[in-house]
């Protein structure tokens, strides 16, 4: 999988630019949203399952800005009517619809897919009481902006570690390729990258003064 950027890169590049949107902007959360937004981050390469020689398929169809707009419109639909359908809290249909994206992500496996989502919202419900100190509502315009959003996320990604042959049609059907082999996947690059962009995130949490302040000016005196 030499053209596969690593999911715990593509969910650490999601959180920091999260990180930095609510910096800059103050805009409220919620830890479902963030729970979508950081899924769909690594959603994309669902295409991998199609594949049955060596990523033939991969980085195709699914790394496209339509794709992120015909996902975000689907993810958001089948929220609403959900929820319309059956008179319960939107909560309910986005946890459904978290689970059924990690289940058909993961192949199946669902020990695998309940162990992602529980870590998940744990995470999500972490970032969302270091970064907002008001909750959004969950609305069909935020739900469509947490998933495309995620796999827009994951295509800027994959722009810095693509070879020649996994360069993307981001503007598909324009047809033209973009990307550029910065960072080799799971390569020593790869791995520096990351560790990197985990530091960031560190430093970002720490400066805003929250729990991860707390817990090292504990740890220092």
């Amino acid at each position: 999988m030499g053209n596969v950027l690593q999911a715990h890169t593509h969910i650490a590049l999601a959180i920091l630019i999260l990180l930095a949107a609510t910096h800059y902007t103050g805009i409220p959360l919620h830890p479902l949203l963030v729970a979508v937004f950081l899924t769909s981050a690594m959603f994309p390469d669902v295409d991998i399952l199609l594949d049955t020689k060596e990523l033939s398929y991969h980085r195709r169809g699914t790394h496209t800005l339509l794709f992120c707009l015909i996902y975000g419109l689907a993810v958001t639909i089948f929220v609403r009517e959900l929820a319309y359908f059956s008179g319960v809290y939107a909560g309910g249909p986005i946890i459904i619809i978290l689970f059924i994206l990690v289940w058909v992500y993961y192949k199946g496996k669902l020990g695998k897919s309940l162990k992602y989502l529980a870590g998940l919202l744990v995470v999500s419900t972490f970032l969302c009481l270091e970064l907002s100190t008001k909750t959004i509502q969950i609305t069909s315009k935020a739900i469509f902006l947490a998933s495309a959003g995620g796999a827009t996320v994951h295509i800027l990604g994959d722009l810095v570690s693509a070879s020649e042959g996994a360069k993307m049609k981001v503007f598909w059907p324009a047809g033209k390729k973009y990307g550029v082999s910065i960072v080799k996947t799971g390569k020593t690059s790869e791995k520096i990258v990351y560790v990197v962009i985990v530091l960031l995130i560190f430093v970002l949490l720490y400066l805003r003064g929250g729990i991860v302040w707390r817990i090292v000016e504990t740890i220092k005196h």
